[in-house]
């Protein structure tokens, strides 16, 4: 039995949980060791002493902290040496209570401990300078409650205006995208298609709400925005004694430099501006993160004319430290100007040109924070996630909660680990956006994951936890995300947030850290110092909840924290419930936008939100009318030198010029299909025998005679009716196979060890020069070893299939899957599945570009590269794109050396076509409204130096002189269109256009709906033209976009971006694959030069295996599409 030394008796409970009053101060034994005598001594001065126990500064007992004392009034229960301390602040002049320091600890002169004033508690370091003539009264510092008489006090302390801020430092990056934010503005101008719609049956809705400022108020000329820089505490403070600096070790200071958590700084803004210094305007509105928008001034101790700039100091209380009561700091209010409502109006206006000097971002974000007024507030009951909120109240169909399911390649879990590991939600994003002749409010739905709050342990051993350890990718997930530890008095909602640093490769029984003299385990040091949370589970993870200094808890006593988003990348198996609750139909997304979102964006009948701040806001969707453009003609097999067109349908009706809106059957192509089909355009019928390796974690001939009986045969014939007529008989070898066996998931070296066991394969199958492999399932990690072992090592084209693709076929043969398979093996054998009918819509001898940047996750390391890819055509259907690539700094958005990526694309035209290209149109995916600049100055000067850098051509012995037209594509937009009231609710077929009322005003943009949704709602992509030398109208621009939606080689329908931006990615995806061994921190930080470090690297990137190549494919795959 335990003894407690509250009661003094030998009972069951602990001392946190007795319920006896602790006797006084002079008959009080050691709460550690219970004695009395020998010395005489409290806990914290007991050999027993241990520095992780909880110990109150307040009262000096152990068993709970210092902010949830329950006796902190009660000093006749404290300890004798904390007694006496608060009986010694009794005795000062202000009476306040204030904490005494440890014991044993060398008390400081009194001379140092008179309480700051406000000027000495400021964050700015300049003295405040009053605006009237009577001074400013001050508050009495650490007041024990926030009582009405604190208060009263507040209300007598004026709001003075003192010197302002020191300008900050500015860093070569800061005038970098200061520079970008300028090249903004030089934007191609506003162009139109004039290819309208006129009949108002077809009006589309867009998810947008316009905004206008009220003639008749006065309220909208007046709308000023203030920053709000809250104060530190007095012992925040640079400076102190050098033996308190000396104490501090490098972690505790880093500790203190770091800002305040968000929800830390919302509480204390929300006090300040609903409690203690209510402003004086009356319609005022706050993110209560950084600032505050008022109608006119905020307080009344401001004056009328501010200037930019001004710095007012307010004081005011927070909570100090524990035991420290509330402390007097002096926090800072910057007026940063008004709205500018003249600029605005006229950004917005439909005609007149931009101004020259105005970008409209602060203005916008002033109307986003009134927009957000109830949402913004505490009552608001839901989360918030940058400007997206998620209501607590969900509706079930497009809501659930996430278990992990089992599968093959993951061990059995018990039925109390068959936890819920995410909870999916629906919020909404808003958003004030400047349109073609108005503001507005783009309100969209959006779908969400987020951490369960379940116990930490479940949750790994669910998601991350393989062969008794977290796996690399579980730590890097789960660094960042915050947790309670049961051993916390409270409940979850009032226990400290913790969070977690990293996880030890050692179990909470394994890992041990030094205590005193000795070495003690996790999983000992908890029994001991918290025997009421027994048991503890001896193999769970270890979690350092302590930064640079490890601090080890068991997972099994942490909790997640809810209200978490999920950021990093679902596996499939968990992205599939979370694509079916977002699947939303237009009808679906409108009435939720109407019922969920509208009301607490203050979209209501009064309207008194927008009319306080002199707006007004229009309750109904944008409507317009559409341009709608015809269906793409395509074109497949020839038959005696003429092309024959065979696709299909539109309404039904068979034509002889088959359309579809978006999609074709792959059925009606081949030869014995219901039109008489011929197979593929072009079809390189060199290869005789299809080759095929099985890979799995053991030797199975039944697998190799199981694909013989089911597979081989529909293989091999689908195949001949789409072209391949070179194939074998299966009887004649047509059809090889062999395996190949997995590497030990704990291989330190998988990559290598996959390496020899896929060349062994290789070899004893002839080395192929194409094969196709199959995979046990969809593990991303074995994927891209195979990926790099035939893109990088080898030089072998191949595709991936896997088990579950192939057991249907035991029962009947899938020729869907036997055409997809057809399509992709003949574009990576450098064939051409198809092409228009009619010209694309360029000029002559044009190069169409695609490219993009990928990078690692945002847990990564700093040293782990970015990677860039960029893919170009060199043939007149614009059919066929190969590929550059590169690797870049970490992070860096803009392409690094787009330049000497198209100096290879250049060449690759040359050669092909013998000349150079006139004209080359450039797609680029990934950049955001703000990046627009960089690409201007960054981007697009590469690539007319590269075509200055081209020699002349052997044959025209003319120069490259190729005139550029540059779109940026964008796809992480929130507009979405929806039919007219009377539809049926379903997306509009392809083709629709939007150029008018929500697009970004003055400038040349569409947005492009290229592809079908029948089930869900449709997103367009964004089109934004940054330079236009061909001179290209807005209706043939949009043409010539819609038309290479229907050329991507490996799919049977129309892309929902144009083709050389679809590959751009699928590029980036492959170059991901090939660095994943670093990804996954499978390979060591190089000690210097990391970035060419893993440029050389051959296990990842190895640009050395093709002299004079950069690119990290062998040159066995370089003029096919490979990375499709």
């Amino acid at each position: 039995m335990e003894r407690c030394a509250r009661c003094q008796e030998v009972v069951k409970h602990m001392q946190r949980t007795c319920k006896v009053p602790w006797p006084a101060p002079e008959i009080q034994e050691c709460d550690i060791c219970h004695k009395t005598t020998d010395p005489k001594h409290e806990a914290r001065d007991c050999p027993k002493w241990n520095a992780d126990m909880d110990w109150c500064e307040t009262c000096g007992h152990i068993g709970h902290r210092t902010k949830i004392c329950d006796i902190k009034d009660k000093p006749e229960q404290f300890t004798p040496k904390r007694k006496a301390a608060y009986e010694k602040k009794l005795q000062s002049p202000t009476g306040a209570k204030t904490p005494g320091k440890a014991a044993g600890s060398k008390p400081e002169p009194s001379s140092k401990k008179k309480a700051p004033t406000p000027t000495q508690a400021s964050s700015s370091k300049s003295a405040p300078l009053p605006m009237h003539n009577k001074s400013a009264a001050k508050l009495t510092p650490c007041p024990a409650t926030m009582d009405e008489g604190s208060r009263r006090q507040l209300r007598n302390v004026k709001i003075t205006k003192t010197q302002p801020l020191p300008l900050p430092k500015l860093t070569a990056k800061n005038l970098e995208k200061a520079e970008w934010a300028k090249a903004n503005l030089d934007l191609c101008g506003f162009s139109v298609s004039g290819k309208l719609c006129t009949n108002n049956g077809d009006l589309v809705l867009a998810n947008f709400f316009p905004i206008k400022f009220d003639p008749s108020s006065k309220a909208s000329s007046n709308i000023r925005k203030y920053r709000i820089i809250l104060g530190k505490l007095h012992n925040d403070k640079e400076g102190g004694s050098k033996a308190s600096k000396s104490k501090q070790s490098n972690d505790v200071a880093k500790k203190r430099d770091r800002p305040p958590k968000r929800e830390t700084i919302r509480a204390l803004i929300e006090g300040l501006l609903h409690d203690q210094r209510k402003p004086d305007a009356k319609v005022w509105a706050s993110d209560y993160l950084s600032h505050v928008v008022s109608v006119g001034k905020l307080f009344d101790d401001m004056p009328d004319n501010e200037v930019v700039g001004n710095v007012y100091s307010i004081q005011h209380f927070r909570p100090g430290r524990p035991g420290e009561g509330w402390q007097v700091v002096d926090s800072r209010l910057v007026y940063e100007g008004s709205l500018d409502k003249k600029k605005l109006e006229n950004h917005v206006k439909a005609i007149g040109s931009r101004e020259p000097n105005y970008l409209p971002g602060e203005d916008l974000s002033i109307l986003n924070i009134v927009t957000w007024k109830k949402i913004n507030v505490s009552s608001f009951r839901g989360i918030r996630v940058g400007k997206k909120f998620y209501p607590e109240e969900q509706d079930p169909r497009y809501s659930c909660n996430v278990m992990r399911k089992s599968g093959k390649g993951q061990p059995a879990l018990p039925n109390e680990h068959t936890a819920i590991l995410y909870h999916i939600k629906t919020g909404f994003f808003s958003s004030i956006r400047p349109g073609h002749g108005s503001l507005l409010l783009n309100v969209n739905s959006a779908t969400s994951a987020f951490y369960a709050p379940i116990n930490l342990h479940d949750w790994i051993v669910a998601r991350f936890m393989r062969g008794g350890r977290v796996t690399p990718r579980g730590v890097r997930e789960l660094k960042g995300l915050r947790v309670t530890f049961s051993g916390d008095v409270g409940d979850m909602s009032s226990r400290k947030k913790r969070v977690i640093f990293g996880v030890s490769d050692n179990s909470a029984f394994a890992e041990a850290f030094h205590l005193k003299d000795r070495m003690v385990t996790v999983y000992d040091h908890m029994i001991r110092t918290y025997p009421s949370l027994r048991p503890f589970t001896k193999n769970t993870a270890c979690i350092n909840l302590g930064g640079l200094d490890p601090k080890w808890y068991p997972a099994d006593k942490l909790t997640i924290v809810p209200g978490q988003l999920v950021c990093t990348k679902l596996d499939n198996e968990f992205t599939e419930e979370m694509v079916t609750k977002a699947q939303r139909s237009p009808k679906q997304n409108k009435d939720l936008i109407k019922d969920k979102a509208c009301p607490l964006l203050g979209i209501d009948a009064d309207q008194s939100l927008y009319h306080d701040f002199g707006l007004q806001i229009d309750p109904n969707f944008v409507k317009q009318q559409p341009r709608k453009l015809p269906l793409p003609t395509l074109t497949f097999a020839q038959q005696g030198g003429k092309n024959r067109t065979k696709i299909i349908r539109e309404n039904g009706a068979v034509v002889e010029t088959i359309q579809t809106p978006g999609s074709w059957n792959l059925a009606d192509v081949a030869t014995n299909g219901r039109f008489g089909g011929k197979g593929f355009m072009h079809v390189v019928n060199q290869t005789e025998t299809i080759s095929m390796i099985r890979i799995g974690d053991k030797s199975d001939p039944d697998d190799l005679r199981w694909l013989d009986k089911y597979f081989r045969d529909p293989l091999l014939d689908g195949l001949r009716k789409y072209g391949f007529t070179a194939l074998k008989k299966p009887n004649a070898g047509g059809f090889v196979t062999d395996e190949a066996l997995l590497p030990d998931p704990d291989d330190t070296f998988p990559r290598a060890t996959f390496k020899s066991t896929l060349d062994a394969a290789w070899t004893r199958l002839g080395q192929p020069s194409f094969v196709i492999f199959m995979l046990p399932d969809r593990d991303g990690t074995n994927y891209s070893h195979v990926k790099w072992w035939g893109d990088c090592d080898r030089g072998v084209a191949n595709i991936c299939i896997t088990y579950d693709k192939l057991s249907r076929f035991e029962k009947k043969t899938d020729v869907n899957f036997i055409g997809n398979l057809a399509l992709k093996i003949n574009v990576k054998l450098g064939g051409t599945n198809h092409r228009l009918q009619n010209p694309i819509g360029v000029p002559a001898n044009t190069m169409v570009v695609g490219a993009d940047v990928t990078h690692p996750s945002k847990d990564s390391a700093e040293t782990w590269p970015s990677l860039a890819g960029l893919v170009a055509t060199n043939d007149i259907n614009c059919t066929h794109y190969l590929a550059s690539a590169r690797i870049q700094p970490n992070k860096t958005e803009y392409l690094d050396d787009l330049e000497g990526m198209m100096y290879e694309r250049l060449s690759a035209y040359r050669t092909a076509n013998k000349r150079y290209p006139d004209h080359i149109l450039f797609y680029r995916d990934g950049v955001s409204e703000s990046q627009f600049g960089m690409v201007q100055l960054k981007e697009i000067p590469q690539i007319i130096t590269a075509c200055q850098r081209m020699p002349l051509c052997a044959n025209t012995r003319a120069p490259c002189k190729a005139k550029l037209t540059f779109l940026v594509v964008g796809k992480r937009h929130h507009a979405r269109f929806f039919p007219g009231e009377g539809k049926d609710g379903k997306s509009f077929h392809p083709g629709l256009v939007i150029d008018t009322t929500v697009v970004c005003p003055k400038q040349f943009n569409f947005y492009l709906q290229s592809h079908d949704s029948p089930l869900g709602t449709a997103k367009s992509g964004h089109y934004v033209v940054l330079k236009n030398e061909s001179g290209y109208s807005g209706a043939v621009l949009q043409e010539v976009t819609n038309n290479l939606c229907s050329l991507g080689s490996r799919a049977t329908h129309t892309l929902s971006v144009c083709t050389p931006a679809r590959y751009a990615d699928f590029l980036c995806d492959r170059l991901r694959c090939y660095m994943r061994p670093v990804l996954e921190d499978r390979i060591p930080v190089p000690s210097n030069n990391t970035l060419q470090a893993y440029a050389h690297d051959m296990t990842v990137w190895g640009q050395g295996r093709n002299e004079g190549n950069r690119n990290p494919w062998h040159d066995n795959v370089k003029d096919i599409m490979f990375y499709i």
